[in-house]
């Protein structure tokens, strides 16, 4: 097999809503962009989200309130300067969207008809286009720019020239039965999110944490990876839909209810102030909690009482999003859609809040190598509020955009360096492979092992010994699947054996540090809660879990969080 080699000035490794507004960015400075995509586009995490986006532009509202709203929320471990970064840029990259072609609900007066986000202070959460639409608009304007973009193209590995500096990556492209190869000045990773490591989650299949497995092959820096955020609220059943979003309390009206079999409202036991309307770490966690102690409804999740809500109100009705309101319907029935019975629904792995360690200008500490979107980290801390992700995406897509633009010039790598070219040859060797010899027993079977460890051990309540177990877990799967798996069926087009066996491994990848960095928190806060130190701990904790690989062996540390926007005394009295 002939490798074909691409070049261009940056390369982005996703084409989500982050990667598609880098692409957009970084084309208007006349560059050669490339965009891969693991699916179709639109596709991805992006596609699936609930569409509302957040940004302070109501006019009782200030990006002040937003960056306050942001750090309180996320229990005070976010990176103040990149909040500071977001909420000031927010509101213009945002509504740069209806210039591009987006359509928002605004009033008769022509306002923003602003929603109230759960965990904000402010109606401050911007609707109306969805994100297919939204991803449609960005790509249609990165296409128009000059940006080239890849379908189906899974990613194996990111390349480095002799200096150490990221130059390009490879890939399979699997429409084609293909292997690739990708050089570029630059390369951005926007490759989204890890949710399909759980057994549960609102994440499409693509979602496997490849972008953070690549990065750490390279040595970057990851922060808070033990912070995973759980949706409250997702379908129960049946089993091929388990996990779907159904959002939170504020996409059903102000008077939702979660209720346990007793028919209690449970969540004044766990929020008495904001009840239903509490960020969604304690929000999932309480639902999780009563299904556990036994107070679950039949399909193993609580119910939703939305019956006092009037439907204007909804988010998932047809006024707004009709294609969820029509899922209701199909899985759940007419009167539970309408809000006339309360459904049931389950916590579900929706959101990786730690990642790749970026600056303000989206540069990891790999030259060469940015990040932006849920790849990247801190902007979080401990527990994303809603619709915070798609403005972040945004944001960073559009600041990675330009800084990887600016950073590729005179940094163009030529296909024929020594170094370059043997990594392509190696990484080529590896990925046939798995066609030869005798390990043919299937990935899939894997899969499922690790989205089980995740899910019990890793998920939304932790422990120290089952933490323990996952990393022995993950250690003994590695030894395993290097001996095993391999694909068995000869084709190569559309293959999605050769395509989960290359996932597997990244999947351990990123399994192992987040189990880690969750063993090493010893603490509970925001998305983290261990049962054996159930206690926010600021004393010793008001910190960033860091995790690196060096040469295949973990090093776990931490680092004092970013506050020199903000004290936390000023915060911790709001």
């Amino acid at each position: 097999m002939e490798v074909e080699v691409l070049e261009s000035d940056v390369l982005i490794i996703g084409a989500g809503g982050a990667g598609l507004r880098a692409a957009l960015e970084a084309s208007k400075l006349g560059l050669r962009v490339t965009v891969l995509s693991k699916g179709p586009v639109p596709g991805g995490a992006t596609s699936v989200s609930g569409g509302v986006i957040q940004a302070a532009v109501g006019p009782d509202d200030s990006p002040e309130q937003h960056f306050r709203d942001t750090v309180v929320g996320g229990r005070f471990v976010n990176n103040q300067r990149l909040v500071q970064a977001f909420v000031k840029n927010a509101p213009q990259k945002v509504l740069d969207l209806e210039r591009y072609g987006c359509a928002f609900d605004r009033k008769e007066d022509g306002s923003l008809d602003l929603r109230m986000p759960s965990g904000a202070t402010r109606k401050r959460g911007i609707e109306g286009e969805v994100n297919s639409n939204v991803q449609k608009i960005l790509a249609q304007r990165a296409l128009e720019g000059g940006a080239r973009i890849h379908e189906f193209m899974m990613v194996t590995r990111l390349l480095r020239d002799d200096k150490g500096r990221v130059c390009g990556a490879t890939a399979v492209n699997f429409a084609k039965g293909l292997f690739v190869a990708f050089v570029a000045g630059a390369v951005i990773l926007a490759t989204g999110a890890a949710g399909r490591l759980y057994s549960v989650t609102a994440c499409p299949r693509s979602s496997t944490g490849d972008g953070v497995s690549l990065a750490r092959q390279v040595n970057a820096r990851f922060v808070n990876l033990e912070m995973m955020q759980f949706i409250p609220l997702a379908y129960t059943y049946p089993e091929f839909i388990k996990g779907f979003t159904l959002g939170e309390a504020p996409n059903y009206g102000h008077h939702t209810r979660f209720l346990n079999s007793k028919g209690e409202r449970y969540m004044l036991k766990y929020d008495a102030k904001r009840a239903e309307y509490a960020t969604r770490d304690v929000a999932a966690r309480a639902g999780y909690v009563e299904v556990q102690e036994g107070r679950g409804s039949p399909h193993g999740g609580v119910w939703v009482d939305t019956s006092a809500n009037d439907r204007k109100d909804g988010l998932y009705q047809p006024h707004k999003l009709a294609d969820r309101y029509q899922m209701i319907v199909d899985f759940y029935g007419s009167a539970k859609a309408n809000f006339e019975e309360p459904f049931e629904a389950t916590p579900s792995a929706l959101f990786l809040i730690g990642g790749v360690e970026i600056d303000t200008e989206c540069r990891t500490n790999v030259p060469g190598l940015f990040a932006a979107g849920e790849v990247a980290a801190n902007l979080h801390g401990a527990n994303r509020l809603g619709a915070n992700a798609l403005a972040e995406i945004q944001v960073f897509g559009s600041i990675a955009g330009v800084n990887a633009a600016l950073d590729s010039r005179g940094n163009s790598p030529t296909p024929s360096n020594p170094a370059i070219g043997s990594q392509i040859t190696d990484e080529k060797s590896a990925v046939l492979e798995l066609f030869e010899g005798p390990r043919k027993r299937r990935a899939c079977e894997f899969k499922h092992d690790i989205q089980r460890i995740m899910w019990d051990c890793v998920g939304v309540v932790r422990e120290g010994k089952k933490l323990q177990t996952a990393l022995a877990e993950f250690q003994r799967l590695r030894e395993v699947v290097r001996d095993e798996v391999g694909v068995t069926t000869e084709t190569r087009r559309y293959n999605y054996d050769w395509v989960e066996a290359l996932e597997i491994p990244k999947m351990l990848d990123v399994g192992e540090m987040m189990a880690a960095a969750a063993l090493s928190r010893t603490e509970s806060r925001g998305a983290h809660y261990r049962t054996d130190f159930p206690q926010e701990d600021d004393a010793n904790w008001l910190r960033e879990t860091v995790v690196q690989d060096f040469g295949g062996k973990l090093a776990v540390t931490s680092q004092p969080v970013d506050m020199s926007v903000t004290p936390i005394v000023e915060l911790q009295s709001i």
